[in-house]
């Protein structure tokens, strides 16, 4: 299959004083998003991957992901069930920001 879409994102912490201090992605992971949101972007990406990304004081506080949808429809699938958490307050863990990066990881 073709990949058709491949996104990347840089998720910053918010109201976080002070912030969290990441030792690897799955603390990064478990910060930002529910169980069922990993589990969500686990089963509908094509390809996933995360990297721990240093703040202005060179402390790892943020996460970049990247993610990467083929043809076959899994992107639909991702978004429709993301949409079911995001209703029913189960995405997100603690609030953030991000920024959209075009270096992707892969």
């Amino acid at each position: 299959m073709q990949v058709a879409n491949k996104f990347t994102k840089i998720f910053r912490q918010e109201e976080v004083d002070p912030p969290v201090i990441f030792t690897n992605v799955d603390e990064a992971r478990q910060h930002f998003f529910t169980q069922a949101a990993n589990l969500c972007v686990d089963s509908n990406t094509t390809r996933v991957e995360y990297q721990l990304v240093k703040d202005n004081n060179g402390k790892f506080t943020q996460m970049k992901k990247t993610e990467e949808f083929d043809d076959s429809g899994i992107g639909e699938t991702y978004n429709q069930e993301k949409q079911k958490l995001i209703d029913s307050d189960n995405w997100l863990r603690n609030n953030f920001s991000f920024v959209e990066s075009d270096q992707h990881l892969f």
